[in-house]
């Protein structure tokens, strides 16, 4: 049932609310090709982490985030994303912010109490890594001076707090999955809230996949391309190449001429994936390992391949 307010707007149906660097973008793709299901053009919209707000994030050398610019504020906006909805029985979009933002949950349940949540999770520290190298990467890209010492990254977020920092970079505190996931137990029915991990995805997008396109009540015999993944992360081998490369005017010229998936393939290539440090490995285990134990409880999965 398409979600409506008082004026007859078009909501979401269902939100997948994170977590960051866990397989939302992968999601939202594999979701985007079902026939029934309509997502926003604008994958994060943010909305219901800032509704109303006015944003003055920064990043890595005091440079205003560009969260600030594409974040949807205004809820007549965010109302405009779902305008091309036409016979799709789920409406929905993908915004990692709020499963992380405390706000979000009370939100959401104002503007859309009978929504269906869907959180994707990946093991705390794997996705703190991940995203710290995912950041290294825009950083690069966008030519701003950016942390490359995940260790220096990782003890400095209390500062990054201080500072005004995006939550992005908060990659330590963005794992504590359980604390984050009683916020949404606390005001939405079990029912309402679909928790799959990274791991499923990796192992079996096409079971997966059909577990949620039946939590939407739409077809599961779907199937969507899986072949692409999202949201590739790791060190540039060689950096000038890496920046000549990903420079728009070359992407254009390149996108046309490659076939579908070439183009990730090749940036694959180009990246490295160096090991976490066991040490730093170990430090993260021992912060998590309370709120993975509760995590488990809550979901009655286990997750003792979190614990080490």
């Amino acid at each position: 049932m398409i979600a409506h307010d008082t004026q007859q707007k078009i909501l979401p149906n269902f939100l997948i609310i994170g977590a960051a660097k866990a397989g939302t973008t992968s999601l939202y793709y594999y979701l985007k090709q079902h026939p029934d299901v309509y997502m926003s053009s604008l994958k994060e919209p943010h909305f219901f982490s800032f509704e109303g707000e006015t944003l003055r994030f920064v990043r890595a050398g005091n440079c205003s985030d560009p969260i600030n610019q594409t974040a949807i504020t205004r809820f007549e906006d965010y109302c405009q994303l779902f305008q091309g909805v036409s016979s799709e029985k789920a409406i929905g979009e993908a915004s990692p912010s709020y499963l992380h933002t405390p706000e979000a949950a009370q939100r959401i349940k104002s503007r859309l109490p009978d929504v269906k949540l869907i959180a994707i999770l990946r093991h705390p520290v794997e996705r703190a890594y991940s995203a710290f190298t995912g950041q290294y990467l825009n950083g690069i890209q966008q030519g701003i001076p950016h942390l490359t010492n995940f260790a220096e990254a990782i003890y400095s977020e209390e500062k990054f707090m201080r500072e005004n920092w995006t939550p992005i970079f908060f990659y330590k505190k963005l794992g504590f999955y359980y604390e984050q996931l009683t916020h949404y137990y606390s005001l939405f029915s079990p029912k309402q809230i679909h928790v799959c991990l990274n791991e499923d995805l990796q192992r079996d997008a096409t079971g997966t996949l059909q577990d949620i396109f039946r939590y939407l009540e739409i077809d599961d015999t779907f199937a969507p391309d899986t072949s692409v993944r999202a949201g590739v992360s790791g060190i540039p081998k060689n950096q000038f190449i890496y920046r000549m490369v990903k420079q728009k005017p070359l992407q254009s010229v390149l996108k046309p001429l490659l076939p579908r998936g070439i183009g990730q393939k090749l940036e694959k290539h180009m990246l490295n994936k160096p090991q976490l440090n066991p040490e730093i490995r170990q430090d993260l285990l021992a912060v998590y390992r309370e709120d993975t134990l509760k995590l488990q409880n809550l979901l009655q999965r286990d997750l003792s391949a979190w614990l080490k």
